[in-house]
Formats: structure tokens, sequence, C-alpha cells
């Protein structure tokens, strides 16, 4: 993992954590959505669509809510603008 994936990650970790009321410690890379961070889809939706202050197009992304944290990032972090 380079270090725009890393701090993807930790971006993306913070939003996750926000979203769902959680610490950022308690959330692996290998959390799946649905079944370990116990999203719903509209709060995967809603976390998907809050991306685009990263500049994220969630509209463009083809996925499902049991990807994992690092299967996200490994998605959208082509389009995160640094």
């Amino acid at each position: 993992m380079d270090d725009k994936e890393k701090k993807t990650l930790n971006i993306i970790k913070a939003k996750i954590a926000e979203q769902i009321g959680v610490e950022v410690e308690d959330i692996n890379n290998d959390d799946t959505f649905s079944e370990d961070l116990h999203m719903s889809p509209s709060e995967f939706s809603d976390f998907l669509s809050s991306l685009s202050d990263l500049g994220v197009d969630a509209h463009s992304l083809e996925i499902a809510s049991s990807l994992t944290v690092e299967e996200l990032i490994d998605e959208v972090s082509s389009q995160i603008v640094e």
C-alpha cells in the first residue's frame, strides 16, 4: 500500500466511523460494510454519497456493501483528488 492509499484509507475510515458512530480504531481493513460494520443499504449509500467531497463520483462505482474497507479503497483511490 503506497502513501496515497494509506492516506485515503485513514480518511475513509474516519468517514465510516463518523457515519456509524464508532471509533476509527474499531474499523479493520478486512471489515465488510454489511456484515462487520452492520451498515444497511441506505446507510452504505449515504456513506458513498459523503465521499463526493473527496472528489469521488459514487454513481460511477459499481460496488456492493459486501465489499471490505480495503477493497473500497482500491475502488475509489484513483478518483480521490489530493
